[in-house]
């Protein structure tokens, strides 16, 4: 948003400073899952991360409340917590323990995802 003085206000820089750092928690998570580490290790440093996250989080809920609609920076760590042990239960059940079938409908739709994303575009001649 631009003021009467044809500035942008400071908000909006530090609310896409909070979606870039949501992104590179992500980048960090999947460069920790590409490092040549023992699979166990690798899910416990997951783990310990998303309590990390979720720990800090609730702690800084007091400060800046947790919430999606301004993206307050509890929101972004809070978030990344849920997000990394999602991710730590989903690598320890399918590629650990090998349950491989839960995964099959992602798997099959797999190259579906980016066709179907791309279809609203054409539609709206995007």
């Amino acid at each position: 948003m631009v003021d009467h003085m044809g500035s942008r206000r400071d908000s909006e820089y530090h609310a896409g400073a909070r979606h870039i750092a949501t992104t590179l928690f992500g980048v960090l998570a999947g460069r920790w899952l590409g490092t040549p580490r023992d699979p166990y290790e690798k899910v416990a440093g997951l783990f310990v991360m998303g309590n990390v996250g979720l720990v800090l989080g609730m702690a800084w809920d007091p400060v800046f409340p947790i919430n999606k609609q301004p993206w307050t920076s509890s929101y972004v760590v809070f978030t990344t917590g849920v997000a990394l042990s999602a991710l730590a239960c989903c690598y320890w059940v399918i590629d650990l323990k090998g349950y491989r079938r839960i995964a099959t409908p992602f798997v099959v739709f797999e190259g579906m995802l980016s066709q179907f994303t791309r279809c609203p575009a054409c539609w709206t001649g995007s």
